[in-house]
């Protein structure tokens, strides 16, 4: 019985292989073989010869192909030991960029501390250099201070310098800097030239006030076209500025009282010239504007009456007076030119003193007076005067 079993149970296992390997074949190959009606264990056996075959054709393959097998096998070989020394390659750049990249930020940082030393140096350049150019004395500011004339503008120049270095002199002495002793020297005696030459040269300006008929303009207009030298005085010396000073003021004083003196006697001819003519205008004029401007115009009152004789005698003769005067002029200045500007000079006294007779009319005081109504327009009088102007 147990034998029976053992061999229904090999059946049975049979049976499942068979299944299980119908099952994980081919569904295609399967239905061919049963629909062709073939037998299962024929093509099994089949099979297994082929599958025999094939191994036996690899082996004799392998077996023929030894000898490149083996080329191919000592070619991996041969790669693996290249891939290896390149893997030591790679491994050895890794650690050399790592060492770069050290070396890379070591530099950088060398790089921002170089360029913040280059960047103070240059700041300290800068100073250092406007320093030595304010302080230094060059060689050609003192030959120009020394012997260049004071007309020269050079000289100007290198003064306008050297109250510059003088300046920032000044200013250096209370950091105790040792180059400023050392340049202390130079600028005292260059300043001290300098003074001696432009006090010289001013006092020249001035003496050529004092000449007779020189024309002052001209050292004027010098003296103000070097107005500096007047400052580098006041700012260095001040008691040669105040000499220059006062030397000017006195000569100026004494040339200008000359030239006012001479006006003024100029002024009472041409009064002598118009008196003559116009009498009663220029005397009522003297009277009364000294009470207006000393504020007693109450005393205006007793004028009202002669007010009324100065405009009819002015009315009836102005014209006639006119001709006369440029008449006596004519006869008495054979020049025609300074005939012709003693004439323009007499006739400008005239109208002047017609306004200040008109302003004086005008006054309250004689408001109700008829005599205003009966003055001449002073455009009259201009136009008359036009006819005397010289054409040339």
């Amino acid at each position: 019985m147990s034998i029976r079993k053992d061999k229904s149970s090999d059946g049975l296992k049979a049976v499942e292989d068979c299944l299980a390997e119908l099952a994980s074949a081919d569904e295609s190959l399967v239905r061919e073989a049963l629909s062709a009606g073939s037998d299962l264990s024929n093509i099994s056996v089949q099979v297994n010869e082929e599958l025999t075959e094939a191994h036996r054709m690899a082996v004799k393959e392998c077996i023929q192909n030894a000898d490149k097998l083996t080329d191919l096998h000592n070619q991996i070989l041969a790669c693996d030991q290249v891939f290896e020394r390149l893997e030591k390659m790679l491994l050895g750049f890794q650690g050399d960029l790592g060492t770069i990249s050290e070396d890379m930020k070591r530099l950088q940082d060398q790089s921002v501390s170089i360029n913040q030393e280059l960047e103070n140096r240059q700041k300290v350049r800068g100073e250092l250099s406007q320093f030595v150019d304010d302080i230094i004395v060059p060689q050609n500011m003192i030959k120009v201070i020394m012997e260049t004339d004071v007309n020269d503008r050079g000289f100007l120049e290198q003064l306008h310098e050297l109250q510059h270095k003088i300046n920032f002199i000044k200013a250096q002495e209370s950091k105790d800097a040792r180059a400023v002793y050392d340049v202390l020297g130079v600028l005292e005696s260059l300043k001290f030239k300098a003074i001696e030459k432009i006090r010289e040269w001013i006092l020249s300006k001035i003496y050529m006030f004092r000449k007779p008929l020189s024309n002052y303009q001209v050292p004027q207009h010098q003296l103000l076209k070097s107005r500096f030298f007047y400052e580098f005085l006041a700012a260095n010396e001040s008691n040669i500025a105040q000499e220059v000073q006062d030397e000017y003021v006195d000569t100026v004083s004494k040339m200008f009282f000359s030239y006012f003196k001479a006006y003024i006697t100029r002024l009472f001819k041409l009064m002598a010239t118009l008196q003559p003519h116009f009498s009663s205008l220029l005397t009522f004029v003297s009277e009364c504007e000294p009470l207006v401007q000393q504020g007693h115009t109450h005393l205006l009152v007793r004028y009202n009456d002669k007010l009324i004789a100065v405009v009819q005698t002015f009315s009836a003769n102005w014209r006639r007076s006119i001709d006369a005067i440029n008449g006596e002029v004519v006869k008495s200045f054979t020049n025609f030119k300074n005939g012709t500007n003693i004439l323009q000079a007499v006739f400008t006294q005239l109208v002047q003193y017609v306004q200040r007779f008109s302003k004086l009319v005008s006054h309250e005081i004689f408001r109700d007076n008829p005599a205003r109504n009966d003055m001449v327009n002073i455009h009259h009088i201009l136009v008359e005067l036009k006819k005397y102007k010289p054409v040339y």
